[in-house]
């Protein structure tokens, strides 16, 4: 045998329809030629008599004719293996060529292979769906940040100054220097009601927890 990378795989053509794996596993093991572990049979588009055939070899036989188709395959592309179906004519033959890529053996048959294309397809459906349903979501959220960002800049910020400039620094000033008013405040100074008398905003400011927790705050904005 060649040193070269030993054949694992042959590629036939044309082989007659009507033989079966087995036909064709002992054919090769009649002849000497190698041992066959697996064949597959591939049938041609508008073709009922003939079909390809992948013969996956276990090993080559230590044999003449084992070494001359080994030899034709490796050095010369093909192969033709002249064999007979009914020992008495010797002029029908398989063109061997190398199968250059093998489909892997597989411990499944057709059918269950069938079944579990269907479930991998139906899991790539669902997780087709689930991501379609997550970018909806995410494009909701993209709206819903941007309507809030336009409702907060839109809301007027209103600041006042809290502290009485008297000229002399102390520790309230920086405390107090500028301040936001919650909006329960600016209801009570900027109440535009024109029923309500002053009194009775004097009462609501004096009542208010603002009032009574920040009294020194309160002095010093009043005055």
């Amino acid at each position: 045998m060649s040193n070269t990378s030993p054949i694992t795989s042959i590629y036939i053509p044309f082989v007659d329809s009507r033989l079966t794996k087995r036909d064709v596993i002992n054919t090769f093991g009649y002849y000497n030629i190698c041992n066959v572990s697996r064949v597959d049979f591939v049938e041609i588009p508008e073709k009922t008599n003939v079909c390809h055939a992948f013969i996956h070899v276990n090993n080559w036989y230590n044999s003449n004719s084992a070494s001359l188709a080994y030899w034709e395959i490796i050095n010369k592309g093909s192969y033709k293996f002249y064999y007979s179906q009914s020992q008495s004519s010797s002029k029908a033959f398989w063109l061997l060529l190398p199968n250059k890529n093998p489909i892997p053996e597989t411990k499944l048959n057709i059918h269950q292979l069938a079944v579990m294309i269907s479930e991998m397809e139906k899991k790539i459906a669902e997780q087709q769906t689930e991501m379609d349903n997550m970018r909806k979501r995410i494009a909701d959220l993209e709206l819903t940040s941007i309507y809030v960002a336009d409702k907060v800049d839109s809301v007027p910020t209103r600041t006042h100054t809290l502290w009485k400039n008297d000229g002399v620094e102390d520790e309230n000033d920086d405390i107090f220097n500028t301040a936001f008013i919650s909006d329960d405040w600016n209801r009570l100074l900027y109440d535009d009601d024109e029923e309500d008398d002053d009194d009775d905003h004097e009462d609501d400011f004096q009542s208010h927890p603002l009032y009574s927790t920040n009294k020194s705050l309160t002095d010093a904005f009043c005055k």
